[in-house]
Order: structure tokens, then sequence, then C-alpha cells
């Protein structure tokens, strides 16, 4: 099924961390960020097979000790100079009031460190049952304290202070509204065009002397699209599969992680851009939206705005090319 859409939204003002509605100061935001993205983490790491899934014991005590620093920091609480995590723990679990008491997650927190040194240290796997309720006693440990320390539930604290242009972080925003609504599609739907929007927006600044993108292999001669149906149906099949190709070829360049692309690919809607900026969305029949589901492809175009910020760059040779030939063109003749 297609549907029009508009490809992008109007310019949001810059993200102010300073606002935010439950009284957080900028470096708590952040931080309560990070937490939640070393959960997430985390939970993708435990969906592996063994003994990979171990490793999400260690992105578990992350996050729940980074959480503990955090409280500790807000309510001021002293600690040993050079206290072990659990006695980090007991510090701030007396003085985080409330019910349940957090000194019940004790047992919970101490099994998964000990877990985490069993692996890390003597190479013992625990069971694939066992990561599981490890990082569901963490992610619970960890919510308890946001709500009863930051007053904000850690499933909603914004991962999107990592994404620097504004109308992806639009796209993404509108795509986490529509799932908290039960549009699922529509979540989709903006998942695929915050994703497109950060991989133009970092392509498109890096452009060569020809005005192609640094990432394209598509030749200056390639025929037009009326050109290649006149040519017959053989030869358009054999143009589309050379453009898909060169679609994949471009993301490798980019560096974008090719099987979870795949994945996203799936499960997200295919968009075709006008002329206008307008984008035309194709929608998978058949597909069945999960949880997990969702916040596996949510993650990923965060993560790809993650790793294009990492290694970021402006490249306009067309630009300079057209500044010069417009001197020549106004310079004075002798």
């Amino acid at each position: 099924m297609w549907r029009s859409i508009a490809a992008e939204k109007p310019a949001r003002k810059e993200l102010d961390l300073s606002e935010s509605p439950t009284g957080l100061q900028q470096h708590e935001t952040e931080r309560l960020s990070l937490i939640r993205y070393q959960l997430l983490h985390a939970a993708q790491q435990a969906s592996q097979p063994a003994p990979l899934n171990s490793l999400a014991l260690g992105s578990m005590q992350d996050a729940v000790e980074s959480m503990l620093g955090l409280v500790v920091e807000r309510k001021r609480i002293p600690v040993p100079a050079r206290g072990d995590f659990l006695q980090i723990f007991d510090s701030v679990a007396g003085v985080v009031t409330g019910e349940p008491s957090i000194a019940g997650f004790r047992s919970g927190a101490a099994a998964m460190n000990l877990a985490r040194v069993n692996f890390k240290h003597h190479g013992n796997q625990a069971a694939s049952m066992t990561i599981a309720r490890h990082y569901q006693n963490s992610e619970n440990l960890v919510n308890e304290l946001s709500m009863r320390v930051f007053s904000i539930s850690i499933d909603q604290v914004s991962l999107l202070l990592f994404v620097r242009d504004d109308s992806a972080r639009g796209h993404l925003e509108a795509s986490q509204s529509s799932w908290n609504d039960g549009n699922y599609q529509g979540a989709m739907d903006e998942l695929r065009l915050a994703f497109d929007r950060v991989v133009r927006d970092y392509e498109g600044r890096k452009i060569r002397h020809s005005g192609q993108s640094l990432f394209s292999t598509k030749p200056a001669f390639m025929p037009s699209v009326f050109e290649r149906r006149d040519a017959g149906k053989t030869v358009d099949s054999a143009f589309k599969w050379l453009e898909n190709l060169d679609e994949w070829v471009k993301m490798l360049a980019l560096g974008v992680d090719m099987r979870r692309y795949a994945f996203f690919n799936a499960h997200a809607p295919i968009a075709v851009y006008t002329l206008d900026g307008s984008a035309h969305l194709h929608r998978r029949d058949g597909i069945d939206f999960e949880e997990s589901i969702f916040s596996r492809c949510f993650k990923f175009v965060v993560d790809t705005a993650l790793a294009f910020a990492e290694d970021d760059f402006d490249f306009d040779a067309w630009s300079g090319r057209k500044s010069i030939r417009n001197v020549i063109a106004v310079a004075p003749s002798d």
C-alpha cells in the first residue's frame, strides 16, 4: 500500500536540556540517556546465543553502577573512598526511601555482579534464563531508582540527545510518540524517515567536483528513467538492480551495519522521494510489530546517527567549482 507523507518537518529549535520538566540538570539528563542506552545494549546482548549473551552481564552492571553513582551525586550520599559495588548499593539503599524497599533488590544485584565476575575472571558462563533474569532485575532496579530520585521512568528518558540533526530528531520523537499511542505502523513510518534523513544529511555534505556524492558509484552517463523504459522491460529491470546494488555499496562505504540494516529494511516501509521533498511510503504487508522489533529498529537508527557523528566532515567541491566558474564569468576581459 502506498501513501504520501511530507518527508521533512519544520525545523525544530535546538534541544535545550535545561528545560527539563522534571527539574533535571543537563548532566543528569545526559547520564540518564546513557544509562538507558546501556540497558538497551545489555538487552540486545542478552538476546544473543551463548556464550555471547554472557557479555550482557558487564553491560547490566555498568548500567546499575552508573545509576548508583548518579544517585550518590544527586543525594550527596557519603560512600567509602574505595567502596565496592555492594557497599555503594548499601549506601544508596540506606538513603532512598519508599516501597518496595531498594534493599530488596540487593540479592538480585549481588547475584548479577557475581555472575559478571565469574564470567570475566573465570570464564564461567551463566545459563541463558539466568542472564535474562539478571537483566530483568537490573532493569527494575534502575527504573525504581530513576522514579524515586529523578521522578522519571527510565523508559521515558530520551535517547535523542545523541541525534544532532533537528529533522531526524523530530521524526524519532514522532516515532516514539506514535508507538506509545498504539500507532505501530505510523511509528515505523517515522523511523524510515528518520533513518533516511540521517543518511541524506551526512551524505549530502560530502560532494565531489562532479556534483555527486563521495559515496555513490553511479556514472555521469546513467540513462534517464524514460530512456530505460523505452529500451524495454529487461533493460529497465537491470538498471533497477544496479541502483539497488549501488545503494547497498553506499551503505557499506558509510559504515552502516548491513545485517542490522537488512533487519530494519525488512520491517520499515520503503520511501521514494519526489523532487518536492515528499516521501511516498510503501508499507509491507503481513508484518507483526512487537516492542522488541521496534526497540531494535529504533536503536539501529540512533546507533547509525552516533556512528556518523564519530567521523563527520564537510566536503563540497561542487560549490567551490561553481564559485570559480562564476568568478571567471564576471571577470572583465583584457
